[in-house]
């Protein structure tokens, strides 16, 4: 005997079309991400070196793209903060 596929209820469809809302928003934004370094202004080239070394960060409706240097001075000034 086989089991009867589950009907997805209203509920849980919703919340399925608001994910991949906000994954298909999150994907527009990245794919206009900046051309350079938020913070030294590098320009970004795009090779399989800098898309694997390069960081981007999406907060809310702004994307930041940062160089490997800079993105090592972010992420000690939290630790020279405490």
């Amino acid at each position: 005997m086989s089991a009867k596929p589950r009907k997805k209820t209203k509920g849980s469809k919703r919340t399925h079309e608001e994910a991949m809302a906000a994954v298909e928003r999150q994907a527009k934004l990245i794919a206009s991400h900046p051309k350079e370094c938020c913070l030294c202004d590098r320009p970004f080239e795009r090779t399989p070196e800098t898309v694997q070394t390069w960081r981007v960060v999406v907060n809310e409706e702004r994307v930041r793209l940062t160089c490997p240097p800079c993105w090592a001075i972010v992420q000690h000034l939290p630790e020279t903060e405490q």
